[in-house]
């Protein structure tokens, strides 16, 4: 770890030397000071100034930024990001496979984390702007499609149901 801190502090040097000929172009005219930023938080966020121990949860975000800087910068950042790149793809094998859960129960909890209040606010919204017959078939097309995908929202679907059908119920009595 301590090797990606060094190659980190060489791309934060380099590029504050580019920064200061002031003549380099950044890909798509990115601001050269903004990149010098990207690296810098980078490097403040994955090593704690006072314990002197390494973030691995910051190694996707290392991996992407040299990957990114190695493509579309390579005249700013130079070797050094190849290197960079290079180090940290191999840590990044075992670190980004483990981003999102280790076994596949806890990758379908997570998973589950993030889309039931997804599905929740896109029946909200769909309630919301369409009548209740047609938001149900829409409802289902999308959680037929996050099934597909390893989420099971079916059960979700039919609660949706019971309560569209309980709502129109009421709203017939009103």
């Amino acid at each position: 770890m301590q090797e990606v801190y060094d190659l980190l502090l060489l791309i934060i040097s380099n590029i504050t030397e580019k920064l200061t000929q002031g003549n380099t172009k950044a890909y798509h005219q990115e601001d050269v000071l903004m990149i010098l930023h990207r690296w810098e938080k980078i490097k403040e966020d994955f090593k704690h100034p006072k314990t002197g121990t390494f973030n691995i949860s910051k190694i996707p975000d290392i991996f992407d930024c040299a990957k990114y800087d190695s493509l579309y910068n390579y005249n700013i950042c130079n070797q050094e990001v190849k290197s960079l790149y290079d180090v940290v793809t191999q840590i990044a094998n075992m670190v980004v496979r483990q981003e999102y859960g280790i076994t596949d129960n806890d990758k379908l909890q997570i998973a589950r984390g993030y889309m039931k209040p997804l599905m929740q606010k896109i029946g909200t919204d769909l309630h919301a702007n369409t009548a209740g017959h047609r938001l149900y078939n829409i409802i289902y097309i999308i959680a037929m499609f996050f099934d597909v995908c390893g989420c099971r929202f079916l059960q979700y679907l039919r609660y949706m149901k019971i309560f569209l059908q309980t709502e129109k119920n009421d709203k017939d009595i009103e």
